[in-house]
């Protein structure tokens, strides 16, 4: 988080019942202190775009 990357929070769900274990790193991520803006999978596919191209200098 110092360095300025995007993080990603995910659920390692091995069936679709699993994605309902995602609020597990929400809650960890929250208590690291990672926000809404520093969460790559909670950014829109826009903003997701943008930042890739961003990053590969497009």
């Amino acid at each position: 988080m110092e360095k300025g990357v995007l993080l990603s929070i995910n659920p390692d769900a091995h069936s679709t019942a699993g994605y309902l274990d995602m609020h597990y790193g929400v809650a960890v991520a929250r208590k690291g202190g990672l926000t809404k803006d520093m969460t790559f999978n909670a950014l829109s596919l826009d903003e997701m775009e943008r930042y890739l191209k961003k990053r590969l200098g497009r």
